[in-house]
């Protein structure tokens, strides 16, 4: 899963972050799955119709590295020890 701050300009080769996490991602299913969706569906109620759809799933990711990368050159990896 990757997650950045660029926004398309120049400024991005100095001020953008991007987090990637790597890791086994599983499917969220029965009763743990109506619990999630329910705390999702308090902060996001117009999205309903959508994560309720049959064609949605709902991913759990253990993560096991985060890799952090600032200025494009700098990189750090987080390490997640159980």
């Amino acid at each position: 899963m990757v997650i950045d701050s660029r926004t398309n300009q120049k400024v991005d080769f100095q001020k953008a972050v991007a987090v990637t996490a790597t890791g086994i991602a599983e499917k969220v299913k029965g009763a743990e799955k109506n619990h999630l969706l329910k705390l999702y569906l308090l902060k996001h109620p117009h999205l309903k119709r959508f994560v309720t759809s049959p064609s949605c799933a709902l991913l759990r990711v253990k993560v096991d590295t985060y890799y952090v990368v600032r200025r494009f050159q700098k990189v750090m990896a987080l390490d997640m020890i159980e």
